[in-house]
């Protein structure tokens, strides 16, 4: 039999069956399916008393409610960023964020970032400036 790959979605609703059968099993952290993806992104840190100059990292999955990053160094749980994504049907989103998760890579240089959406607003042509109340999130 040849093997069968699932993707996220499918994965998802599979794991999901199989906790209503077995009522003793962990509940599913994850509040949707995640779809993996590997893109060049740069992001702004938004910090008090510090530059807001861009780092680069690397998107590695999206889902409804936020993004996973791969960075060069850490955040702290609580930070702010703001990322600039494109849509590969034209459009985009500049979209404000909140740092839920970090941690180092095993035997990498990296670390992966978990971030959630805060806020966002179109960004037609990739133009789009951070608006000044997203600078109030600075801490």
């Amino acid at each position: 039999m040849a093997e069968v790959l699932l993707s996220e979605e499918e994965r998802h609703q599979l794991v999901a069956v199989l906790r209503e059968l077995d009522p003793a099993a962990p509940r599913e952290k994850r509040a949707g399916p995640r779809r993996k993806v590997l893109l060049s992104i740069w992001i702004r840190h938004l910090a008090k008393g510090k530059s807001r100059s861009l780092q680069k990292g690397l998107l590695v999955d999206v889902s409804r409610k936020g993004l996973a990053l791969l960075l060069d160094g850490p955040m702290s749980i609580g930070d702010k960023v703001v990322a600039p994504l494109e849509f590969g049907e034209g459009g985009g989103w500049l979209a404000l964020c909140e740092v839920r998760n970090c941690r180092r890579e095993a035997r990498a240089t990296r670390w992966k970032v978990g971030v959630q959406f805060i806020d966002r607003i179109e960004d037609v042509d990739g133009k789009a400036r951070i608006p000044g109340d997203w600078l109030a999130y600075a801490r």
